[in-house]
């Protein structure tokens, strides 16, 4: 159907997929965990639910349920779910819409996010891979899918799979970021080298870092789809330890291959609380929407 076709970082790093592969050894513990960094997904979402994303989490709902506007008893799905924010995101928005009738499925690799999900009593949840979805053609009125993409192997087979149980003239939507457009600031440029050693770490063990803006261009090629849009929300962080997870575990690895210097390492950890405290600690970034319709 068409090939998405992925840039280097500026640095050319990028995509040796160590998440990936950490993700697909996580399905039944949900603990994602490789050569310096070991994250428990389930908890880390309890922690951030009303983090930096929920802003983004609400606007993406109400795109969904907008365009589905007039619809009878929408079907919709989110593909790797976590612990079902976007989900109870999307339920609020149809009910605030006066929708009561919507139908809400979602679908996660890892089965402790998948139990998290069930418990809020809302949708159908199951364990699955984007790879391969349990349901048949033509199925959904939306699907949607964020932060996933970043990490798949094969994007194209990802996508023609979400296509598949999308219904003809069905809403899609990704959100992704492009680790090119995020960056921290900080006043010291020692600690500012080993926050940028480690942003560039992340990069390479994201298998397509650069997913947010390559998706437009692609899908606007697809014969499969119309109706492409492009839009991007800005994310800006003050806050440091919505990065902590598997932070120092990294820093340390980084250390062992010889990227960074132990003191420099130290001084960066001694120093970012003060750097957050007294407001020079500061991220942006941006979050890329792709929003298109199946053809009939």
């Amino acid at each position: 159907i068409f090939e998405v076709k992925l840039s280097p970082m500026s640095d050319g790093s990028g995509g040796d997929g160590d998440f990936t592969n950490a993700y697909e050894n996580a399905a039944k513990s949900g603990i994602v965990e490789g050569k310096g960094f070991r994250i428990d997904h389930a908890k880390l979402y309890e922690k951030t639910k009303k983090g930096p994303t929920a802003t983004h989490r609400e606007e993406l709902a109400s795109r969904i349920v907008s365009a589905l506007k007039g619809q009878t008893a929408p079907r919709c799905l989110d593909v790797g779910c976590a612990t079902g924010e976007y989900v109870q995101d999307l339920d609020d928005a149809f009910r605030r819409g006066g929708i009561e009738d919507h139908q809400l499925y979602g679908v996660d690799l890892l089965e402790p996010q998948v139990e998290a999900a069930r418990k809020r009593g809302i949708g159908e949840f199951v364990v699955g891979n984007v790879m391969s979805l349990p349901y048949p053609n033509d199925h959904f009125d939306s699907v949607q899918c964020s932060r996933l993409l970043i990490h798949i192997a094969d994007v194209d087979a990802a996508i023609r799979e979400m296509l598949r149980v999308l219904k003809p003239g069905g809403v899609g939507l990704f959100s992704e970021g492009d680790m090119r457009a995020g960056r921290a600031f900080l006043p010291d440029p020692r600690m500012q080298r080993v926050w940028d050693a480690r942003f560039a770490q992340l990069s390479r063990m994201s298998k397509n870092p650069t997913i947010g803006t390559a998706l437009f261009g692609q899908m606007r090629r697809c014969e499969m789809v119309i109706d492409v849009t492009l839009d991007g929300l800005s994310m800006v962080l003050t806050d440091h330890s919505l990065f902590r997870h598997s932070e120092e575990t990294m820093l340390d690895s980084l250390v062992d291959q010889g990227t960074l210097e132990r003191a420099d390492v130290d001084h960066y950890l001694g120093n970012i609380d003060e750097c957050e405290c007294n407001g020079d600690f500061v991220y942006a970034g941006i979050i890329f929407i792709i929003m298109f319709r199946k053809v009939d």
